[in-house]
């Protein structure tokens, strides 16, 4: 939600985010199913100073 804010997006519960990895797979996600999962939302390329490899968690893409 924070990315959106300074982005300048107005965002809604129904608003689709999508992340577009280096093979062009998308993964979409809706602001609702934040709330719904209970945890928050984390977008992330490197974990303890390392790169991300092919990590899969809830929703993931590649690069």
């Amino acid at each position: 939600m924070t990315v959106l804010r300074i982005a300048g997006v107005v965002a809604w519960p129904d608003t689709a985010v999508v992340a577009v990895g280096e093979d062009d797979y998308g993964a979409a996600v809706t602001l609702a199913e934040e709330r719904a999962c209970g945890r928050p939302f984390l977008l992330s390329t490197v974990a303890d100073g390392v790169p991300l490899g092919d990590v899969k968690g809830c929703r993931y893409v590649p690069g």
